[in-house]
């Protein structure tokens, strides 16, 4: 099984549907050059690449990850292992994956889930849920 090396060889790949299987079997050589190749693909393909290739953390692929609400949630919860700035503004983007941000990463109140799940009706009244359902937890440990 031949490594992908080069941007060409990325891009060829992604054309023809394979990359995704390639990034999870390990198939591509670990550098900046193939890191940004993929970013450019998307947050898809720049997940993928930072959870079977760099297999942790990577600024780049942080940020396109966290170009839609999903990925950046995947993101913080596999890759960063906690919550942090780009990802939570990130899943921001949609109040209801604010609010699952806010339950499944932070677990806890933040301004900026808050704010986000406010937007609608239905994640408003989630987001006050699970904050009255942390104000117990805490009242029943003391």
């Amino acid at each position: 099984m031949a490594m992908l090396t080069s941007k060409e060889d990325i891009i060829l790949e992604y054309i023809s549907g394979t990359l995704i299987k390639k990034l999870t079997l390990g198939e591509v050589c670990a550098s900046d050059e193939t890191r940004k190749a993929c970013c450019k693909l998307g947050p898809e393909v720049a997940y993928s690449y930072a959870l079977n290739i760099d297999k942790g953390p990577n600024s780049l692929t942080r940020n396109v990850s966290s170009e839609r609400p999903d990925y950046a949630i995947m993101y913080a919860l596999h890759i960063d292992k906690k919550e942090h700035t780009i990802t939570r503004k990130g899943a921001c983007a949609n109040p209801e994956w604010a609010y699952l941000y806010a339950e499944s990463v932070d677990q806890k109140p933040h301004k900026d889930t808050e704010t986000s799940a406010a937007k609608l009706d239905r994640t408003k009244i989630s987001y006050e849920l699970f904050i009255e359902k942390l104000k117990n937890i805490i009242k029943s440990r003391t």
